[in-house]
This record gives structure tokens, sequence and C-alpha cells, in this order.
């Protein structure tokens, strides 16, 4: 028996899954500006994540590096490129063979800090390491300064 880490995300759980994880990053907001079926994740106004089932079935289109992308659809059957999105640019992930929650927190942090570090520093919500992986000391927009690693969830890092 795994932990809860190691169990597939199911169609139904998606979501939720989803959610949890997306509004742990920090600032991060989602709305539906396409409707009740679609939910778009953002910081800073940028979109990182969007949950639909407006293919048929549920997935989350997720901000990815191109070539980490083609990796990640020859591993994982049910991650495809990104549905209405930029193709190189996106990816879409679906509940299916081996796609965890600790994937998709992996993937969802990945797509949060593409997009974080894209932004001006003025829209950022604070300072970041300039490069994942790095030991730096991060400063949020408030008074509070933090020491961490980058690990699999920047919620932990934060809290």
């Amino acid at each position: 028996m795994g932990t809860p880490n190691s169990h597939e995300i199911t169609a139904e759980d998606l979501h939720k899954v989803v959610d949890q994880i997306a509004l742990t990053m920090p600032l991060a907001t989602s709305d539906q500006p396409f409707g009740p079926r679609n939910t778009v994740y953002r910081i800073s106004g940028k979109i990182f994540a969007m949950y639909t089932d407006g293919i048929g079935y549920p997935i989350v289109n997720l901000k990815t590096d191109p070539e980490e992308s083609e990796v990640l659809q020859r591993m994982y059957p049910s991650i495809i490129p990104g549905w209405h999105m930029n193709k190189r640019h996106w990816i879409s992930v679906g509940a299916g063979k081996g796609v965890t929650r600790q994937l998709l927190e992996e993937l969802i942090e990945d797509a949060y800090l593409r997009i974080m570090y894209a932004l001006p520093k003025a829209k950022r919500p604070y300072r970041i390491p300039r490069a994942p992986g790095s030991r730096k000391t991060l400063d949020t927009a408030g008074s509070h300064v933090y020491s961490c690693q980058r690990s699999r969830s920047l919620s932990e890092a934060f809290c």
C-alpha cells in the first residue's frame, strides 16, 4: 500500500486535487472567466494552470518547458499537448496511468514558477531565487523573510 501521494488521480478527483495544489502557491488566485466548467489559476493576473472538461474529460492545462513537454508526453499517455493553448509551451494532463498527486504537485509548481519568473520584478509578490534548486533567502511582499531551499512544494517552503 503506497502513500496518499502515490495513488493515481481519478478523473472525478482531478478538479479538487488541482484546486488544492494550485491555491497553495503564494498569492495564487482562481476564477472562472470561461464559465463554470473551466477554472483558471493565476499569479499577478497571469495564467499558470487551467482546469477544464471541455474536451469531453477532465484535464488541467499547465505551462511547461518545451523539452520537458516532449519527455512527459512520451512517459505518460494522459499528458498531451495543451488543449486550446500553445502546443509547445503548454501541456494538458488528464487522469491516467502514473498521474499521481505528487506528479501534479511538481507540474503545477513548475508552471507557477515559470510564470513567476516571467513577471516583471515589480509585479512579483516576493523576491525569488534566480535559479530553481538554489539555496536562497526569499523575501515575501511583507516583512517576513523565509530561508528555504527548493522543495517539491512551495507551500512547504512558506509554511
